[in-house]
């Protein structure tokens, strides 16, 4: 008896269930705010199990209390980056008090909690109703210095907000917690750089920033996957506008400005029905042209395929725009003559 007895332990501590799973549920424990503890209710019948995720941090203390009248009902601790399969941290059969264990933290990061049925009941299909408390107590630092393995400090430069839902943003918060201010949302998809992750109540929070602005708090770690750093914003170019007065006595002017690439300039002027308009573009590059257009906004003229001198009557009352514009890969001087007749 000592021998299939010791057996048996070996088998619990090195982490080979004494049930073999059909189903096997992943439920995250998470705390109501400012709570350091959640009760959790539920069921299992014949080989399935739970497995309760919860997160925290080296030294911090973690208490499981599991209550069942089904006497063949037990819970494993399982540490970061382990599960059923692998080494159990405990198991709750073998507790001073039964069901019921206190301990130490040795790691940060998210341990398991697995509840199942001790094999004998398992093979006759039973049911187990059960309810179980986790708690998280003690200090926690401001952030964790732990490995990207476990979802804390390290890992990439940048997140992106996955929720799952374009139609649901991501609260930021003033503090890794749901009972800390939202001051702030992020869409589905956003980019935000990574300031590092830590746990609180129960859960991964991770402190961000936006790449835009100096927003910056906390999120809900689960709603963050690896990102890539923004693309570089590339500014539009810029569209100046210009009022074209002519000097006392004249009837035209002459218009000298620099452009840089993708920039362009609108000269606006007023004219009546039936007068004649003039402009004439000199440059020293091919990468400049004007375009003309009436007042209701329609082209009239476009020098790429008429040439850069324009004469022509108009035929509405209004304001007349004279857009030139450079095309070319570098900054060009240009001079614009233009005249109402």
């Amino acid at each position: 008896m000592r021998l299939v007895a010791s057996y048996i332990m070996c088998l619990i501590l090195t982490g080979i269930s004494p049930s073999f799973a059909e189903e096997m549920r992943e439920v995250p424990v998470h705390f109501a705010a400012g709570a350091d503890h959640a009760v959790l209710k539920d069921r299992i019948k014949g080989y399935d199990s739970v497995i309760y995720t919860i997160g925290a941090e080296a030294g911090q203390s973690i208490d499981i209390k599991l209550s069942t009248r089904h006497t063949a009902t037990y819970f494993n601790l399982y540490g970061p980056g382990s599960g059923p399969g692998d080494q159990a941290i405990m198991n709750s059969q073998f507790t001073p008090e039964l069901n019921h264990y206190t301990g130490t933290l040795p790691a940060s990061g998210v341990y398991k909690v697995s509840v199942y049925m001790m094999r004998s009941a398992a093979r006759r299909d039973e049911v187990a109703n059960y309810e179980i408390r986790v708690g998280i107590t003690g200090q926690a630092g401001p952030i964790v210095q732990g490995d990207y393995a476990d979802g804390l400090q390290g890992g990439p430069d940048y997140w992106e907000v996955h929720t799952g839902d374009i139609n649901d943003p991501l609260n930021l918060r003033a503090g890794p917690s749901t009972g800390n201010e939202i001051i702030g949302r992020f869409p589905e998809g956003a980019i935000l750089r990574n300031m590092g992750c830590r746990m609180a109540g129960g859960q991964r929070w991770c402190k961000v920033a936006a790449t835009e602005g100096d927003l910056t708090g906390w999120v809900a770690g689960r709603f963050l996957r690896e990102g890539s750093a923004p693309a570089p914003r590339v500014s539009e170019p810029e569209t100046r506008d210009q009022e074209v007065r002519f000097a006392p006595g004249t009837s035209g002017a002459m218009l000298t400005s620099t452009l840089a690439p993708g920039e362009a300039i609108n000269y606006r002027l007023g004219a009546r029905a039936d007068q004649f308009l003039t402009a004439r573009l000199d440059a020293d590059t091919p990468g400049l042209h004007f375009n003309i257009f009436t007042p209701d906004g329609q082209l009239l003229y476009e020098s790429r395929g008429g040439g850069r001198s324009y004469r022509g009557q108009l035929w509405m009352n209004g304001e007349n725009r004279v857009t030139v514009y450079n095309i070319s890969n570098t900054a060009a001087r240009f001079t614009l003559s233009i005249g109402i007749e």
